[in-house]
């Protein structure tokens, strides 16, 4: 039977259950939403893995377009996948002027503007994608397609091709939906994602020392993969996205946020030193204070902690926010913390608002409201810690003293939500993260736009400087990392993560950047300078580089003559 999955926020539950009483009178009976007694999640089981279990397992996706499932980080994990994975999807706008950035290319079915005949539409476009529950029949997820072999990659379309390790390790897949899987040979199960590719990949095979794989793509390229680590240096898996994943001061330790837990790191070894619980939502959000000590998290329970970095006690918890918390970093100095709200909250109204609060009391100490119904993505302090920069609702980004929240400065330019903003390490300059599908550099003090950093596929998450600030890296939803030339907008290297990503930054140091995302992988990746670059080039590159080539990968080009 035709499988589908309803991605939706919990807070439109009643709306969510009259769609699923449309869908059976219709004779969609397989049909999985988290509450429903008989398909849904059972009692007492863990929800995250039943419900990427069910996401992994579903035919097609219908997503309930509301400004609450438009904020809701899960919902945003769920369409990633489903993208990633070339899954039929299927936009319902139950709500006026509902949309979602990931999905803004997708023809939607606007309910509220079209009432019933919607409903039809909806129904006539799953049948054309052969979803039409006369022409299916039921099967059992667990079992196996043929007697004792197990389905190695579900949901990843017609597989055109697979080849085993050169030790019978991994299995490599080459897929219709633009990835390559690297599965565990015995048991099946998905270990990594190469890609995505722009097109179908055609071929897939390991060298032999089983180091690489080359895959063959529609789009007639071959491509060249590292298979140690996704050719990062390190791997550290979280059974849930990683929301963010961020460095401490001496570069030793990793901070990742998932589910309701904040975990520590050892970021030679990937070891898990601490693990810090207690919130009643998702921890959305994490970072150390300046001297490593304390740690702060902010979660969907509408508060933030500040908690031992060593032993996870709990030094203070602040309870100022009448709606999800989204963001939470330290000032400078360790003495102050930044909040911000997003979302419905206190009796389903929103309350856009950024906190300065006092770190060894609790206390609020400047509170920054936004306009009605708007909410506040993220907050954070300059360098110097007098100003604080927050995105806001209405594609704005806004600069206010710290001292007192007065407003000194807004960036206007973006066309759709602004997801981070964020201070160059000398204060200077500004970069925004937005759906629009452009990072931007902002002059700090009169608010001019200097720089767009646009990208093919590019749609940024997040956008951060690099410690010394000549460099940017943006995560994006298309599954790569971005490095980019700070002052002149040029794209100098490319991470592939591999999965819809949240969230990219580097290492106290730059060394290295960390990326993590909708797959629950924090992977650790090697940067390389431009002067590193060019003596690895010697060692490995037997002509030089044209002057064309020397203009895309950002090095000096030589004047004629």
């Amino acid at each position: 039977m035709a499988s589908l999955f309803i991605s939706h926020s919990s807070r439109d539950r009643v709306l969510v259950a009259g769609i699923l009483r449309r869908l059976r009178k219709e004779g969609f009976e397989g049909v999985f939403v988290d509450f429903d007694p008989e398909l849904g999640i059972p009692a007492g089981r863990e929800w995250e893995p039943e419900l990427y279990a069910a996401l992994e397992r579903a035919d097609a996706v219908l997503f309930v377009g509301t400004a609450a499932s438009a904020e809701s980080r899960w919902c945003f994990a769920e369409l990633a996948l489903a993208r990633a994975t070339g899954k039929p999807l299927f936009p319902v706008r139950a709500e006026e002027g509902a949309t979602h950035p990931l999905i803004k290319d997708v023809q939607w079915v606007d309910a509220i503007a079209e009432g019933e005949a919607a409903y039809a539409r909806l129904w006539s476009a799953m049948r054309r994608r052969r979803l039409d529950p006369a022409d299916s029949f039921d099967w059992d997820p667990g079992r196996p397609p043929y007697p004792g072999l197990s389905a190695y990659a579900p949901g990843a379309g017609q597989i055109y091709a697979a080849a085993f390790s050169p030790d019978g390790a991994r299995i490599v897949a080459a897929a219709q939906d633009g990835t390559a899987v690297v599965l565990d040979g015995e048991q099946g199960d998905r270990l990594y994602t190469l890609g995505p590719h722009p097109s179908a990949v055609l071929s897939a095979e390991f060298s032999p020392d089983g180091s690489l794989v080359a895959t063959g793509g529609e789009d007639g390229a071959i491509r060249l993969w590292h298979t140690a680590e996704r050719g990062g240096v390190l791997v550290v898996q979280h059974d849930q996205p990683v929301y963010s994943a961020r460095f401490s001061p001496d570069g030793t330790r990793m901070l990742t946020a998932f589910g309701e837990t904040a975990a520590v790191h050892h970021t030679a070894d990937g070891r898990r030193l601490l693990s810090v619980g207690g919130h009643m939502g998702d921890i959305v959000f994490a970072s150390f204070s300046p001297d490593g000590s304390r740690i702060v998290t902010a979660s969907s329970d509408m508060t933030a902690w500040v908690s031992d970095a060593v032993t996870g006690e709990e030094v203070v918890r602040y309870w100022g926010h009448n709606s999800p918390v989204q963001t939470a970093t330290f000032s400078p100095d360790g003495s102050r913390v930044v909040t911000c709200t997003a979302g419905r909250g206190v009796g389903g109204f929103v309350f856009g608002r950024i906190n300065i609060w006092a770190v060894d009391t609790g206390n609020t100490l400047v509170s920054i409201s936004a306009a009605e119904d708007e909410s506040v993505l993220c907050a954070d302090f300059s360098p110097d810690g007098t100003r604080v920069v927050g995105s806001l609702g209405d594609h704005t980004v806004r600069d206010w003293d710290a001292a007192d929240g007065r407003h000194l400065l807004t960036l206007s330019g973006h066309t759709q939500i602004v997801r981070w903003a964020h201070y160059s390490p000398d204060g200077l300059r500004l970069v925004t993260a937005s759906d629009d599908g452009t990072a931007r550099v902002w002059d700090a003090v009169d608010g001019r736009e200097l720089v767009v950093l646009d990208g093919r596929g590019h749609r940024p998450s997040s956008a951060l400087f690099s410690p010394d600030g000549t460099r940017i890296v943006t995560a994006s939803t298309d599954g790569s990392a971005r490095v980019w030339d700070a002052a002149a907008g040029a794209q100098v290297a490319r991470l592939w993560h591999g999965a819809p990503l949240i969230w990219a930054e580097f290492t106290p140091d730059g060394t290295h950047i960390v990326t993590s995302g909708g797959d629950g992988a924090a992977v650790i990746w090697r940067h390389y300078g431009v002067e590193e670059l060019i003596s690895l080039a010697r060692t490995r590159v037997f002509r030089t580089a044209t002057d064309a080539e020397r203009r895309e990968y950002g090095l000096p080009v030589k004047a004629m003559g």
